[in-house]
């Protein structure tokens, strides 16, 4: 899957996902940001088996202005990703997964080493802090809402794109590789 861009002429895909569990709530905190839009976008959401709050994104929970797709348990997340304009979601496993496919992301932390990890990548993803502070309410549901709209109205999803593709790019093993034969080989050299 690579992004493909986003035709204006039809509504933003939002793909929304907070962690297997969501213990932090990112994703009903989202999606009440995303009511917020003053335009209409489609939302596709993913949870999993271990969901705690599934009935609150059933109807009539989970009202609406946008249209709303849940996906419980999915197998293959790129035949969702691959029609997303702007992924928004807690850092993680997921958040590689769509910076690889070029898929522009806005995302939370929920620990401090992702926190870390959200700050490394930044020229690829937008890191709008860390889940205690969307705990205590911020980053605040119109802070989360205005990042999309700016992100949405600007050219940064091209940007976002291209540089998350760079960031992510499948060969950070052999890089490694590599760094750690050259100090193997200075050791040697070294005489150690």
């Amino acid at each position: 899957v690579q992004w493909q861009g986003w035709n204006e002429a039809s509504p933003p895909h939002i793909f929304v996902a907070g962690g297997a569990a969501d213990s932090k709530d990112i994703i009903l905190k989202v999606l009440r940001a995303l009511e917020l839009l003053d335009f209409q976008v489609g939302i596709d959401v993913m949870v999993s088996k271990m969901y705690k709050d599934r009935d609150k994104l059933n109807y009539p929970n989970l009202k609406s202005k946008h249209f709303i797709v849940i996906h419980e348990e999915l197998q293959a997340p790129w035949e969702v990703l691959a029609d997303t304009t702007l992924a928004v979601l807690s850092f993680g496993m997921t958040a590689f997964e769509t910076m690889a496919a070029g898929i522009p992301t806005l995302c939370l932390s929920i620990s401090d080493d992702h926190a870390s990890a959200a700050d490394a990548l930044s020229s690829g993803l937008v890191h709008l802090g860390p889940v205690e502070d969307v705990a205590a309410g911020l980053p605040s549901e119109q802070r989360i809402a205005h990042a999309v709209r700016n992100i949405l109205r600007s050219d940064a999803l091209a940007r976002l794109s291209a540089n998350a593709r760079q960031a992510v790019d499948g060969k950070g093993v052999e890089r490694v590789a590599v760094k750690i034969v050259e100090a193997i080989q200075r050791k040697n050299a070294a005489g150690g």
